[in-house]
């Protein structure tokens, strides 16, 4: 149990950590999109990570969600659009607890 927390929050390969992605991070307002999509069964999950800088410490919130594509490039867009709409809908709230690290 405790692995598949650890995959789906960002721990395991393809979790979403700022660090693993092969694809290009992407700048939005203040914070990078990192686009992590996972493997999951002949199909593609939406994950990443959406990092922050402050105070010269870099901050991440990974996610994952639900929604599956055929293509990890349909992936990838995706979890694009999806980091834009968590930012947004947030706001400065994201990354005002201060937290090294938490899901999204």
């Amino acid at each position: 149990m405790a692995g598949f927390l650890k995959k789906l929050f960002g721990g395991g390969d393809g979790g979403g950590s700022g660090g693993g992605s092969k694809h290009e991070a992407e700048p939005f307002e203040d914070c990078l999109i990192v686009p992590a999509p996972q493997s999951s069964g002949g199909t593609w999950r939406v994950a990443g990570t959406i990092t922050k800088e402050i105070d010269g410490e870099t901050l991440e919130r990974p996610f994952v969600r639900a929604d599956t594509f055929n293509s990890e490039d349909d992936a990838v867009k995706f979890t694009l659009q999806k980091g834009r709409q968590i930012i947004e809908q947030n706001g400065k709230s994201l990354f005002s607890d201060g937290a090294k690290s938490r899901p999204a």
